[in-house]
């Protein structure tokens, strides 16, 4: 294309499409990544609240990047975005946890990444399940990728060892 952003029209259209997918998937949770609640780099739609607007599912929020200006090319062009779990389950616990912040130098144009860590009791069961929903730094080397997955595996990895059910999905960027 022409622009490396879409219009705000484009952006609607294809916000209102993911709302449709999940709602005619009636999956038991939905993860998303990069879910924009005021930000230049999606015209300023306020995705996160079309999602919890659009259907039957709770949304879970986790701010992954909060910026005034996210580069020196954009000034006051502002980012805030992050990840989201949407479940009609009942939630217990929705929980951020951060990621290893692996940067050198100026950090405040930087995303802090996390994860979502949503609990949910099983009915007739002492047992959780847990659901862990990220997304890795795209522009690391692949040894600092390698520590958020690593950060990632090892928070589920405890939740696992209580005897408890996890699932994980989010960006896992080579």
């Amino acid at each position: 294309g022409k622009t490396k952003r879409p219009s705000a029209e484009e952006i609607l259209v294809n916000t209102r499409g993911i709302a449709e997918l999940m709602n005619l998937s009636r999956a038991d949770a939905v993860l998303l990544q990069d879910v924009d609640v005021d930000s230049h780099r999606s015209r300023y739609v306020n995705q996160l609240s079309f999602y919890m607007d659009s259907g039957s599912y709770d949304c879970f929020y986790a701010e992954d990047f909060k910026v005034r200006s996210s580069s020196l090319l954009f000034p006051n062009k502002k980012v805030n975005g992050g990840n989201a779990v949407l479940t009609g389950k009942m939630v217990e616990s929705a929980e951020r946890v951060s990621l290893p912040f692996l940067y050198k130098g100026l950090s405040f144009n930087k995303p802090h990444r996390s994860m979502l860590v949503c609990s949910m009791p099983i009915e007739n069961s002492a047992k959780k399940l847990h659901i862990i929903n990220f997304e890795l730094d795209a522009y690391l080397e692949p040894e600092q990728k390698s520590q958020q997955l690593k950060a990632v595996m090892d928070y589920a990895e405890k939740l696992y060892q209580r005897d408890d059910y996890v699932i994980i999905g989010g960006s896992f960027y080579k």
